[in-house]
């Protein structure tokens, strides 16, 4: 199996060289499934990472990631918050953004009208 990060790269590549619709549909759902599968790889890694870490530590590191948790968020909250503001930073989900962003500029979308 390819790597998940090059493949959402390949997938945000042929994105732009797709014009019609149910090939961008096809690109954006095994790009979802990727997208999705690396946020919950980043989450079980996030979650072994601070096992132990106080809830206050926690939230200063969303804050400092610029996403302040809700007023008294729970722990799981808050780690899968910094799980988010981590993933989101990497290769793999820029590139997943990439391909969404050009397949809505076609008005195509995952999300029924």
């Amino acid at each position: 199996m390819r790597n998940p990060t090059q493949r959402l790269m390949e997938l945000a590549a042929a994105g732009h060289t797709t014009y019609d619709r149910e090939g961008l549909i096809c690109l954006l759902r095994e790009g979802h499934q990727l997208y999705h599968a690396g946020l919950a790889e980043t989450s079980a890694v996030i979650t072994d990472q601070q096992n132990g870490t106080p809830l206050d530590e926690i939230l200063r590191q969303c804050l400092l990631g610029g996403m302040p948790p809700p007023s008294g968020a729970l722990r799981e909250e808050a780690i899968g918050a910094l799980a988010y503001i981590q993933w989101e930073q990497t290769p793999a989900a820029l590139a997943y953004v990439e391909l969404v962003e050009v397949a809505s500029l076609r008005g195509v979308s995952l999300v029924p009208e």
